[in-house]
């Protein structure tokens, strides 16, 4: 039995989702920045950690709401994500 399940090259695939970050960060004022804590290729999908960085004037549930906004449209964009784990934390700086 041929498995037609291609296994992704996780380089490329974890510079396109940075990059993907990256835009939706300069796209969103109240993200300061988006950390791709952790990108995973099994068999069964891609799994993800993500870290935002939001900034001070927002309220947890904005946060929480961008962080939701966010992980739709990754799965919209790479349907291969299988489970994506995102963290909010307000600029600390």
């Amino acid at each position: 039995v041929h498995d037609h399940q291609s296994k992704i090259d996780d380089a490329e695939t974890q510079q396109e989702i940075k990059s993907y970050l990256a835009e939706q960060a300069k796209d969103h004022s109240e993200i300061n920045k988006v950390v791709l804590k952790d990108a995973i290729s099994e068999v069964d999908g891609i799994y993800l950690s993500i870290e935002i960085e939001t900034s001070e004037n927002i309220s947890v549930i904005d946060a929480h709401m961008i962080a939701e906004i966010l992980e739709l449209q990754l799965r919209l964009k790479f349907r291969d994500i299988r489970r994506c784990i995102i963290h909010t934390r307000p600029n600390l700086e």
